[in-house]
């Protein structure tokens, strides 16, 4: 049964272009089969249109959405969440442009992929992806323009200019909108999406987790310093402490609670670090500064391990600020509880690590100096630093001490620790990220996920927790430098194509692009996506001088009045400056001609009601026949709805008649 209405075919173009760019950077994170039933609705809504294949009928309607639950299920385990609901949106759109018949289904789906480019918000609110999907926006409106144009038979960008026109007259409005309008929390939190839970730190970790972090060139955080930059070997940034240890995995203990007091030394003498980091989404609830940190930042709080630690996943990109006084004395005296978690090793394993601490202890005169004991052992040894280290047994300590000496951060952190157990010291892991390359444009320090470290904290009586990082004495250059430079130049690390930056920095011209593009996404995230709370306030008050609904209103209405003049003016310059459509020429040339007879039309003339003085006058009669026709013919031009091909076949006759008229005008 063939459709009451039909889908024209530029709008079908315009269309089909729209839905491409609104699916595309979800289908680069979705499974395969999604991108499959993509091309698939495509497919078979052109021959459709083409009429090689009819529209869906309901038991194949009812086996798509079986195949697609199911399709789900397999793909996540569940079909609740984040990206279970995303697929199935993105089903939705796809399978609605199949069975999209009248104009309401067409409406429906353009309505639908507004709501589809929203979702990929809750991945992804970059600058550039912003800027992408604002021009996918543009696509979605001009193909609902496009549905409610003739039909033209040719690919055309009429709507597509208007829809550009309306936008512009649009955004003073979205701007004072985005100014005065308050920001308010979310009702609920997004559910943790399951390809990012698996990036970033974990509570837990084995020597030779951290090394898969170097793989990842993502940015982790970016930190602006009030004042000079401390040097990189300084920036240790705290993320988490990992006290328990089950004899193979470290884990983050579960008794962390939030400090009620901050239990630091506030010692005026030293300089305190102030600086402002902005941290990307990481579904986690931790966050990262130097230590003994403290934050004056909304739902950001102060851990008796001494990190911070936000009261929700941060499932977006935020920002807080921070004090650190990295000098001061970290914790007091230990508890005899925390005393034996932090001295806990589990079970008989790494028999031989142990026996080995028992006697460099035996023979040094203090902790101090079993401390530098150890370290001098990592130094004087063939210890190696490397990013693929070879595979431990089940007494890993033993495995890498003895046997392999071959490591990551992890592994020396991870066996540092056990040594100092081993004869009584409390010591902990602490993981983080380590250094960073500082950006000369912003002056923001960026961190990115390759710069991932595990170093040691030890308790030593009047000092607190002391950092102790055994890697620096066996790859110094890692702690002076950061990862990316120190192994430049390996091919092993080179090999694996992980650091795009490494290659950017040979070519100057395409490092400094970087730079600036990074420069671009930093302020997007200052101006823009903070933009909330004392910021806006602060803003609005410079602007206005005060915050008062009057002076609001008045800042809208005059916007409001602005953008109605521009749009007023615009339309009279429309007017003035069109041109009148090719029928209007052609007839107001007969018009012209038939001026030379006598036979003026007045303004307030209609075309028939002229059309009868010319049939009443004394005119020669094959000029009369003549003009008859080509009126009949501009007023179906003018005035009849026709088709892109009726117009046109119109339009031919019509030139021929008013060529004929022209010239027998001049016979006659």
């Amino acid at each position: 049964m063939q459709a009451k209405w039909q889908i024209p075919r530029n709008a079908l173009a315009w269309l089909l272009v729209a839905q491409f760019f609104v699916v595309l950077p979800h289908l680069m994170r979705l499974p395969l089969w999604v991108t499959v039933s993509y091309l698939l609705s495509v497919t078979w809504r052109v021959m459709v249109f083409t009429g090689r294949w009819n529209f869906i009928h309901l038991p194949i309607k009812v086996l798509l959405i079986l195949l697609s639950a199911t399709g789900i299920y397999l793909s996540y385990r569940s079909l609740l969440g984040l990206e279970p609901s995303v697929v199935l949106l993105l089903l939705g759109f796809s399978f609605k442009l199949i069975e999209a018949k009248t104009r309401r289904d067409s409406v429906v789906l353009l309505f639908l992929a507004y709501f589809v480019v929203v979702a990929e918000f809750l991945f992804d609110q970059s600058l550039f992806k912003s800027a992408y999907l604002l021009f996918t926006v543009v696509l979605i409106t001009t193909s609902l323009m496009e549905l409610h144009q003739p039909p033209y038979p040719r690919f055309s960008l009429f709507s597509f200019k208007k829809t550009m026109l309306i936008f512009s007259q649009a955004i003073p409005l979205m701007l004072v909108l985005y100014i005065v309008f308050p920001r308010i929390d979310p009702l609920w939190q997004v559910p943790l999406p399951s390809h990012q839970a698996k990036t970033g730190m974990s509570d837990s970790f084995a020597p030779g987790d951290i090394s898969q972090l170097s793989k990842d060139n993502s940015l982790a955080f970016r930190a602006t310093f009030e004042k000079a930059v401390p040097k990189s070997s300084a920036l240790y940034w705290r993320g988490l402490v990992l006290s328990d240890f089950d004899g193979r995995r470290w884990s983050r203990r579960d008794s962390v609670k939030v400090m009620k007091e901050k239990k630091v030394n506030n010692d005026e003498s030293v300089n305190t670090l102030r600086y402002r980091i902005i941290q990307e989404a990481s579904f986690q609830p931790w966050l990262f500064s130097l230590r003994i940190a403290t934050s004056a930042s909304p739902k950001v709080s102060v851990t008796d391990d001494f990190n911070l630690q936000h009261h929700d996943l941060v499932y977006e990109r935020i920002a807080y600020t921070v004090s650190s006084n990295t000098t001061a004395t970290m914790g007091g005296e230990l508890s005899g509880s925390q005393r034996r978690i932090d001295t806990n090793l589990q079970g008989r394993s790494n028999q031989r690590s142990r026996e080995y601490a028992k006697q460099l202890y035996q023979k040094a005169n203090s902790d101090e100096d079993y401390i530098t004991a150890v370290l001098q052992s990592f130094n004087q040894q063939l210890f190696y630093y490397t990013l693929k280290p070879p595979l431990l047994g089940a007494d890993n300590i033993d495995d890498f001490l003895f046997e392999t000496k071959k490591g990551f951060c992890g592994h020396y952190a991870s066996s540092f620790v056990f040594l100092m157990r081993a004869v009584g010291i409390p010591a902990r892991i602490v993981t983080g990220y380590q250094g960073g390359e500082i950006n000369p444009l912003t002056g923001a320090v960026l961190v990115y996920q390759f710069d991932a470290h595990a170093w040691a904290e030890v308790w030593l009586s009047g000092k607190g927790w002391v950092r102790v990082d055994p890697t620096a004495q066996v790859a110094p250059q890692r702690i002076e430098k950061s990862l990316e430079d120190s192994l430049s130049n390996s091919e092993l690390f080179a090999g694996d194509g992980l650091l795009t930056s490494t290659a950017f920095r040979q070519l100057r011209w395409i490092n400094l692009i970087r730079l600036r593009l990074d420069a671009a996404e930093y302020y997007w995230s200052s101006w823009v996506l903070q933009y909330r709370g004392k910021q806006q306030q602060d803003f609005i008050i410079g602007l206005l001088g005060s915050i008062s609904a009057g002076r609001l209103i008045a800042l809208f209405l005059i916007v409001l009045v602005g953008v109605l003049l521009w749009v007023l003016s615009g339309t009279l310059l429309y007017k003035r400056s069109a041109k009148p459509r090719e029928e209007y020429r052609l007839y107001s040339t007969m018009c012209q001609a038939l001026e030379k007879k006598g036979l003026v039309r007045s303004q307030h003339e209609g075309v028939n009601e002229f059309d009868h003085q010319v049939m009443a006058s004394n005119i020669n009669p094959q000029l009369k026949s003549v003009f008859h026709s080509a009126s009949q013919q501009f007023v179906q031009l003018a005035y009849s709805r026709l088709s892109y091909p009726q117009r046109e076949q119109v339009l031919v006759v019509f030139r021929q008649s008013v060529k004929m008229f022209v010239v027998n005008v001049k016979k006659y």
